[in-house]
């Protein structure tokens, strides 16, 4: 029962990221090309779809790794791109770096998820 509410308790936090994403998805593209990544807004809505696919997914027995290793994947890019910290300074610093810290938990979650029986 707690891993199921584990499972539920990720759902919000990437359904709201895709939702974000794909209602501010020049934002992301602009991101993204700031940090060297081809970026579409064709490719963004494609990711946000996948972070609300993959955190529905999480919740199906069948194809819960599957949704595991695909939104930890993501989560990778989502914070090299998103959260460079090493490239500001003072608060915005701070802020990204706490962003890095909560995306490397979501990760840890992920990866416990495929590691699971």
């Amino acid at each position: 029962m707690l891993k199921q509410l584990a499972r539920l308790a990720l759902l919000p936090v990437f359904v709201r990221g895709g939702w974000n994403q794909m209602n501010h998805a020049q934002r992301y593209v602009e991101l993204g090309q700031k940090a060297g990544v081809p970026a579409t807004e064709q490719l963004v809505k494609a990711s946000a779809w996948a972070k609300i696919l993959g955190a529905l997914a999480l919740q199906i027995p069948y194809v819960r790794k599957i949704a595991a290793f695909g939104l930890a994947a993501q989560l990778l890019v989502v914070t090299y791109v998103g959260h460079r910290f090493w490239e500001v300074d003072g608060q915005q610093r701070d802020a990204h770096l706490t962003q890095v810290g909560k995306n490397a938990g979501l990760i840890a979650a992920l990866l416990y998820e495929l590691g699971s029986r």
